[in-house]
């Protein structure tokens, strides 16, 4: 996974958005304002289909396992 991240001036805060690509695929976006605590929105890569909807907050992750425990994959809601 790779992660990028930009920010720039909004009025007076600095809006931030972190850009997940995953083997050169669009992940995830999620940006809010630097200083808070958490993402105000985010949006999941959907391939083949561009980006879901925004939802507000951050995004929930869930690891995914094999048979034997192992983690095998992450999953973005």
């Amino acid at each position: 996974m790779v992660a990028r991240f930009y920010r720039r001036p909004d009025g007076n805060r600095i809006a931030s958005l972190g850009h997940y690509t995953y083997d050169g695929r669009d992940t995830l976006l999620a940006w809010g304002w630097v200083g808070d605590p958490h993402c105000a929105f985010h949006a999941v890569g959907r391939p083949g289909h561009g980006w879901d909807a925004p939802r507000p907050g951050c995004p929930r992750a869930e690891l995914v396992l094999d048979e034997a425990d192992r983690v095998v994959g992450v999953l973005l809601v």
